[in-house]
C-alpha cells in the first residue's frame, strides 16, 4: 500500500514538515515533529530530501514561544535520531549484533570523503580553544551550526545515498530549495527589501 511507496512516504514527510513549520502554536509544532519522526523511523533513507529542500529557509526559523528553531537543524537532528534508533534496534535483534559494530565502523571509514569529514571535525574542535572564555557560548553555537550539524547531514548522506535513485531524489530536493531561494530573492527585489 501507501506505506511501501517511497513517493507517498516522501509526500507525507513534506506534509509533516509543513505542519511543523507553517502552522502556528506549540501543538502543531509537536504534531508535525512527531509525524516527521515516525515517518523517518519507517523510511530513514528518505530523510535527506526534506533536509536539502529546507536549507533555503535557514534564516526563517520556526518560532516556538521565545525560541527560534531553524528548520534544517530540526530535520537533521530528528533524522539522525531516527537513524540511530532504527539501526540500534536492528543491531540488537541480530544474533551477536554488538560484535558486528567494528565491521560496520570499518565499512563506514572506507566510504568516500569520510576522512576529510573527520579532519573537518578535528579542525573545528581545535577552533574551540581560540575564543576568549567570555565568547565560549557563541563559539559553541557556531560550532554546532557550522561543524556538527553539517557533519551529521554528511553522515546521513553517507548512510543513505547509495543508488542513482537516491541521488536524483536529493538533486530534485536541491532544485526545490533553489526555486524557493530564487522566489525569496525576487520578492526582495520587487518589494524593495534589498539593494
Amino acid at each position: 500500500g501507501l506505506l511501501r511507496s517511497d513517493g507517498a512516504m516522501l509526500a507525507a514527510m513534506f506534509a509533516a514538515v509543513a505542519v511543523y513549520y507553517l502552522l502556528p502554536g506549540l501543538a502543531f509544532a509537536i504534531i508535525g515533529a512527531a509525524l516527521f519522526f515516525a515517518l523517518a523511523l519507517l523510511k530513514p533513507y528518505l530523510t535527506p530530501a526534506p533536509i536539502v529542500a529546507s536549507m533555503s529557509l535557514f534564516f526563517r526559523p520556526r518560532e516556538i514561544g521565545h525560541y527560534l528553531f531553524p528548520l534544517a537543524e530540526f530535520l537533521i537532528l530528528a533524522s539522525v535520531a531516527a537513524w540511530v534508533l532504527r539501526d540500534a534496534y536492528e543491531l540488537a535483534r541480530r544474533p551477536g549484533g554488538l560484535a558486528a559494530l567494528p565491521t560496520i565502523a570499518l565499512d563506514a571509514l572506507r566510504r568516500p570523503f569520510v576522512w576529510a569529514a573527520a579532519g573537518f571535525l578535528v579542525a573545528g574542535l581545535l577552533s574551540l580553544v581560540l575564543p576568549h572564555p567570555t565568547h565560549r557560548a557563541e563559539a559553541l553555537r557556531e560550532f554546532r551550526w557550522t561543524i556538527v550539524e553539517p557533519l551529521l547531514f554528511f553522515a546521513l548522506l553517507v548512510r543513505y545515498v547509495r543508488t542513482e535513485v537516491d541521488m536524483f531524489r536529493i538533486l530534485n530536493a536541491f532544485l526545490i530549495a533553489a526555486a524557493l531561494n530564487a522566489q525569496v530573492g525576487v520578492d526582495q527585489y520587487l518589494f524593495g527589501d534589498t539593494w
